[in-house]
């Protein structure tokens, strides 16, 4: 652990969670849904495997569990919708904290899982900033290759950027906006 977060730990224990960041790295962003507007909102989120190194490395394996887990299945539209909702508990600077979310999937019980968890992560303060790290563009109707139907893309610096290189065109984006 690094000797600035064992230092921080030592100040705030049971806020630290709140000011954490990780690192710029390790941040993507995924296309929301457009609901007909013409601009294409991306969300920036992080891989769960992050979330678990990081609970690792910052509390030890030996201070978080999720002690509850139950699964709801439900018909909806032709599919299963899976509702998971997961009770964690945390051992921060010998206070047990309990946090629990739901996470919702049609179709994936560990889509459903991994929302729930990364929920639960962000009700203890872990990742909650990346809520505010929403982007807007303007959009554009455009077929991706091996794509056969229309979809609104995100435009960033005048270029149609389809899902594989959102990633970058948005990491590209946000440095030349920081030197700017």
């Amino acid at each position: 652990m690094d000797n600035n977060v064992k230092r921080f730990m030592n100040n705030d224990p049971l806020h630290f969670f709140e000011k954490f960041r990780f690192p710029e790295t390790k941040i993507k962003y995924r296309q929301g849904s457009t609901y007909g507007s013409k601009d294409v909102l991306c969300y920036a989120y992080i891989e769960s495997d992050t979330y678990v190194s990081t609970l690792n490395e910052i509390l030890g394996p030996q201070n978080w569990s999720i002690v509850n887990q139950e699964v709801y299945p439900s018909p909806l539209n032709g599919t299963i919708l899976y509702s998971v909702s997961i009770t964690a508990e945390f051992n921060i600077d010998g206070n047990i904290v309990r946090r629990g979310n739901v996470g919702d999937n049609a179709g994936s019980v560990k889509t459903a899982f991994t929302s729930a968890f990364k929920r639960t992560c962000e009700m203890l303060g872990l990742g909650q900033y990346l809520n505010d790290m929403t982007l807007a563009f303007p959009g554009e109707l455009s077929m991706a290759p091996g794509d056969n139907k229309k979809r609104m893309y995100p435009v960033i610096d005048g270029y149609v950027v389809y899902p594989g290189d959102l990633n970058t065109a948005i990491h590209d984006f946000l440095i030349r906006s920081k030197a700017a």
